[in-house]
């Protein structure tokens, strides 16, 4: 390249100049005529992919001028479950470029599944002699959703020199493309970062700065997001400026991970979770007798986790280096689960004390720094407002980040023992346990009323409220008389309170009728829930929410009493109202599907049992969700998982109504799994539906590995038949390990040696001599 192009390079990319040159090399190759490679861009949370890949394709452009079409299929590839979608996904792109008007037609083509008519609207040829180039985020996820019979379209679009050029990012390298590997920056090369974007303000890159650059980059692993971050802040002339990014840096961790925790079974949560606290690699032995599982079934977990999650490291130094080691793909998830205030209150003190000092020592003084108070406690009052409202929203994990930051600012100026810090850490509490986290919601909140009983005093409002969210919280974990005694405690103390307390008495017994209902009584639930409609509606009419909440629960439990078509009535009437969020609407539609499900049950006759309007509801919520701003919410999931739950019931089964389209693979698995053993679906009825790799790896192990006996060649034969549906590495395994099951002794002598005592277990189990595993 010339001087020219090379100051320009270094202007796009401050770091990894080489992984930017190299794309922007092959998109220009492809732009000429010249032979061009696809590639994938791969680095972990933050690396700087998207930068990546928009520096070449800037590069590119200066050298080619007009000659480039670029269309960048959207969300990561949100959607795209087959090769017909993906192209879809490209005449969407090319319509906004102005280059195709015909997207109801490939919409019409997609749902039929024309691909000859659907590639020759997404890869025309472009005006003049521009060339297309296809940019895919997130693009390892895409090809994992690509249906095991699109491999041989994927990989001739790949490969066709007219066709368009594609390039993306993603996690790890995939088949097919030449892997662009991230590196992590330097301190310098942060420094020079963070110049590159305070070029107009260099007075703010102090000597002080530049000392603090190194021990923060070691600290955050040379991650471009965090260093964005604190240009960001270093900009705005906020005091202390890398913590704060530093806070911001470990809150999207905390979103990112969280998501992707999410979605792995509880085993495979378990081992990256032990990966992550126990800080080093681990070997198969060590993380069974972690989680108090044997080591086949340890094992199995770690191989479904290899891709994404873990890999194989070699030996610790010093131990035995016959042994496999296994460690995280992303040492970043660690801050993820070693964080300070994950774990007791003492050490949320220290946390907080540690963020005195460090502010105290910026000033130089040896006391806590003062702020204009009245300007501070705006700033945190609306920072308790924005948690209720993301909360209630539809993102608890945020609410609760927001929290946890909340309350160590309202401890740091306002003290411990204040009524804003009690405040905000009923609020980590209650986020805490909406998560999920019920028992450490219920520890955080126990601790925060019995400051409340002593700070406010036993009758006060925000007392009252702690323990309904106590109550609640013990319902979740199905202690129904503690919390129906607590509820009639707050109902006994608000009472004194006359009108002031008749909102706790409302809200008190709406709870309690849930409760109630819990315990095997649903007849008195509606009948509670009816009365309290009925007060709430006559003394707050204006407080649209409450009745809302309280028509929900009327409405759930009328179902559970009996009336299941009436449940789907009153949840119907509720989506129809103007007031509730779209947040609130989908979980009324996800109610009343099913309820639909529950109403078809009941309609059953003579062995009949129709659940296809409950499948519908489920299907169209999903695919609206997606839609939304809410597209990564684990409901969507939910919903598509439901639907194909409620079909798989129907009596008598057809396999053809099945809707496995993007439903998670361990989901699938389990539920496809327990209709084949239980002899309700055949292999060859589900291969039918052309299950996507995922989906088929994920069956592939609930079959091959099944914990219980299995009658003589059912895993030989599920490997066979599932192999090749499957991506190729885990198939080759899998049909190694089937071959070895049948006998061969040359394929069970090419295993790793963990795999042995795996196949005696399976092996004992089989024969009646083992127990299940």
């Amino acid at each position: 390249m010339s001087a020219g192009n090379s100051d320009e390079l270094d202007r796009l990319a401050v770091a990894n100049k080489d992984v930017v040159a190299e794309l922007a090399s092959e998109v220009i190759n492809h732009v000429r005529g010249r032979a061009a490679r696809p590639c994938v861009v791969v680095g972990g949370f933050g690396s700087g992919k998207t930068h990546a890949l928009t520096a070449a394709l800037d590069y590119a452009r200066r050298e080619v001028g007009d000659g480039i079409v670029v269309v960048w299929v959207p969300l990561g590839g949100l959607g795209v479950v087959s090769y017909a979608g993906l192209l879809y996904e490209i005449v969407v792109g090319l319509a906004a470029a102005g280059l195709a008007d015909a997207t109801e037609t490939a919409r019409h083509l997609w749902q039929r599944q024309q691909i000859k008519e659907l590639e020759r609207l997404a890869l025309q040829e472009l005006p003049g002699s521009a060339r297309l180039v296809v940019v895919i985020e997130n693009l390892d996820a895409v090809v994992e959703q690509l249906q095991a019979t699109d491999a041989a379209d994927w990989d001739t679009l790949l490969s066709k020199r007219s066709g368009p050029l594609i390039v993306g990012s993603a996690a790890r390298p995939v088949p097919g493309l030449v892997p662009l590997v991230l590196r992590p920056l330097s301190a310098d090369e942060a420094l020079r970062l963070v110049s590159e974007h305070l070029r107009d303000e260099p007075a703010v890159i102090t000597p002080e700065l530049d000392t603090e650059v190194t021990g923060y980059n070691e600290l955050v692993q040379g991650n471009p997001r965090f260093w964005t971050l604190a240009a960001g802040h270093l900009a705005a002339g906020r005091a202390d400026p890398l913590g704060l990014a530093f806070d911001e840096f470990l809150h999207q961790l905390d979103l990112h991970f969280t998501e992707r925790l999410r979605s792995l079974a509880p085993g495979e949560r378990r081992i990256v979770i032990e990966l992550a606290r126990a800080g080093r690699p681990l070997t198969v032995t060590e993380l069974a007798n972690l989680l108090g599982v044997t080591n086949q079934t340890a094992m199995s977990s770690i191989r479904r986790l290899t891709d994404k999650w873990v890999k194989r490291v070699d030996a610790v130094p010093g131990t035995d280096k016959r042994l496999s080691w296994y460690d995280l793909r992303e040492t970043l998830l660690r801050y993820h689960v070693q964080r300070p205030d994950r774990h007791s209150s003492t050490d949320l003190v220290r946390h907080v004390q540690q963020h005195w000092y460090r502010q105290a020592g910026r000033d130089g003084r040896g006391t806590v720094p003062t702020v204009d108070g009245h300007l501070l406690t705006e700033s945190l009052d609306e920072l308790h407002k924005r948690v209720e409202k993301v909360g209630t929203s539809g993102h608890p994990d945020t609410a609760r980040r927001l929290a946890r930051r909340l309350l160590v600012e309202r401890a740091t100026t306002n003290g411990l023992t204040n009524r804003a810090t009690l405040h905000a850490l009923m609020a980590l509490g209650a986020w805490t346990g909406h998560i999920g986290d019920k028992r450490g919601g219920r520890t955080i909140l126990t601790a925060a009323l019995r400051d409340a009983e002593v700070l406010l005093g036993e009758n006060a409002t925000e007392t009252l409220t702690l323990m309904l969210d106590l109550a609640w919280i013990n319902i979740d974990l199905g202690n129904y008389e503690q919390a129906i005694a607590a509820y009639d405690a707050v109902i006994a103390r608000a009472g004194q309170l006359g009108k002031k307390g008749l909102p706790i008495v409302l809200h008190a017994r709406q709870d309690r009728a849930r409760a109630i209902g819990e315990n095997g009584d649903p007849a008195a639930a509606v009948a509670e829930f009816t009365e309290v409609l009925a007060a709430r509606s006559q003394h707050y009419p204006k407080a649209h929410r409450d009745l809302r909440t309280c028509r929900h629960g009327l409405a759930w439990w009328t179902g559970k009493a009996g009336d299941p078509a009436g449940a789907v009535s009153l949840f119907d009437a509720m989506v129809k109202d103007r007031r509730a969020s779209v947040w609130e609407k989908f979980h009324y539609r996800a109610a009343a599907a099913h309820m639909a499900g529950e109403a078809a049950e009941r309609a059953a006759a003579d062995g009949v049992l129709n659940p296809g309007e409950a499948v519908r509801r489920y299907l169209d919520l999903a695919e609206d969700i997606l839609r939304s701003d809410h597209a990564g919410s684990p409901l969507a999931r939910t919903a598509r998982s439901d639907a194909l739950k409620w079909a798989l019931r129907a009596e008598p089964l057809d396999p053809n109504d099945l809707p496995i389209t993007a439903v998670q693979a361990e989901d699938f698995a389990a539920m496809i799994g327990d209709a084949l053993q239980a002899g309700r679906l055949s292999l060859a009825d589900v291969l039918a539906l052309r299950p996507s790799r995922a989906q088929a790896d994920a069956l592939a192990e609930v079959l091959v590995f099944a914990r219980q006996p299995r009658p003589p060649r059912w895993r030989i034969d599920s490997a066979r038949e599932l192999a090749p549906h499957m991506s190729a590495p885990k198939a080759a395994l899998i049909l190694k390990i089937g071959h070895a099951l049948d006998g061969d002794r040359k394929a069970e002598s090419g295993l790793p040696a963990e795999w042995k005592p795996i196949l005696a277990e399976i092996r004992a189990l089989d024969a009646g001599t083992g127990r299940p595993i």
